[in-house]
């Protein structure tokens, strides 16, 4: 394997930095489904934390435990994809945050959502949902969080889709509802 010139981290501080400016683009789209009530400002402020938060599992020895060592595994956000969510979802009055992460093995591509809870000023990794794999069936897709605190995505497998909606309950994100998506015209 060819060394890269720069090490992971002062490419993760980069990335960061990069991510960070775009996001502060005018032009970017806004989520309307997004209740975190934060100021567009502080945008960038919530990501560094999703990031931060992100490093921090990649050291956990439980996370190392469900997902192998990472001298055999990369683990990597899904930078283009994120965040995800972000907001209540868990009604403690503090902005949470659900990002996508893949963990690229020996063999395959696996994608999960980390669903991170604040925790004073950072976040905390609090469960991991599958997502699917490079051409797994079926593939969730969350897309947003409603003023209720309920999380919304679609699921699909094969050529079969359905809306589904997750909420806070305990101590995890649970799916609630599953509705058919109706079929699009042609």
């Amino acid at each position: 394997m060819k060394k890269f010139p720069l090490s992971l981290p002062k490419l993760c501080t980069v990335a960061a930095a990069v991510f960070i400016t775009a996001c502060q683009s005018p032009s970017r789209p806004q989520n309307s489904t997004d209740s975190s009530g934060h100021d567009e400002n502080e945008y960038p402020q919530e990501m560094a934390r999703v990031v931060a938060a992100f490093q921090a599992i990649r050291s956990d020895s439980a996370f190392l435990r469900q997902f192998g060592p990472a001298k055999e595994n990369q683990f990597k956000l899904l930078s283009r994809e994120f965040p995800l969510v972000m907001g209540d979802f868990d009604a403690d009055g503090d902005p949470d945050a659900i990002a996508s992460f893949s963990v690229l093995g020996p063999e395959d591509e696996r994608i999960y959502y980390a669903v991170f809870l604040r925790d004073k000023d950072s976040l905390r990794l609090a469960q991991v949902l599958p997502r699917g794999g490079n051409d797994a069936r079926p593939f969730l897709t969350l897309s947003g969080l409603d003023g209720k605190g309920m999380v919304r995505g679609e699921d699909t497998a094969d050529s079969l889709a359905w809306t589904v909606i997750y909420k806070w309950e305990g101590n995890g994100l649970h799916e609630v509802s599953r509705a058919p998506k109706p079929d699009v015209p042609k």
